[in-house]
């Protein structure tokens, strides 16, 4: 905050380029600012936004094994892709620990809701579980896609990371509302496998 000359204050938005994102940061903390909502709304909508954006980065590695002769893709485009992810990993990696750390933390310390009120554990366990996916199906077709060293070592990394935080979150929440988060089958599946 900044003060004006009247003596009020003006929220000053920060200004940084981090992966291209300063547009997508700033168009949240307007938001948030606007609605009035704290810090962790605006932490978990741009945290999730990450974890987003790096589901489908690593979905198009998959799609990418699907394409066949004329529509195959040529080296230098497989490169690209691998290159958007390997580019977004550490930030998703940051993403899912900052979330599952500031979540699990708020169980014993949050005395005003405000992680309750943002639905942050269902929507983050969703998210997991969506990024967890895709890893293991782009890691299942490493003898049909050719990917480098450094690629692969993004994606594990990512999938251990998404792994680790989702068992925090599990672990933090047994016995104190994860009975209440709603999954589709398949999710189901996937925390009873993280857990087992």
């Amino acid at each position: 905050m900044s003060p004006r000359p009247n003596g009020a204050y003006a929220t000053v938005v920060p200004t940084f380029e981090f992966f291209g994102l300063t547009v997508a940061f700033r168009r949240f903390f307007a938001a948030a600012v606007a609605e009035n909502r704290g810090l962790f709304a605006v932490y978990l909508q741009s945290a999730l936004q990450v974890l987003r954006e790096f589901t489908v980065r690593v979905q198009c590695l998959v799609a990418s094994s699907w394409r066949r002769g004329p529509k195959a893709l040529t080296a230098c485009q497989l490169q690209v892709l691998e290159a958007d992810v390997v580019e977004l990993a550490p930030l998703m990696r940051i993403a899912a620990a900052g979330l599952a750390g500031w979540i699990c933390l708020s169980r014993d310390l949050d005395e005003r809701g405000v992680v309750q009120r943002e639905e942050a554990l269902s929507k983050v366990i969703y998210e997991l579980c969506g990024s967890l996916r895709a890893l293991e199906r782009v890691m299942s077709l490493r003898g049909f896609v050719d990917l480098s060293h450094s690629t692969a070592c993004a994606l594990s990394g990512a999938q251990e990371e998404a792994r680790h935080s989702l068992y925090q979150l599990l672990l933090s929440f047994e016995h104190c509302g994860l009975e209440q988060v709603v999954m589709p089958p398949l999710y189901k599946r996937m925390l009873d496998a993280v857990t087992a």
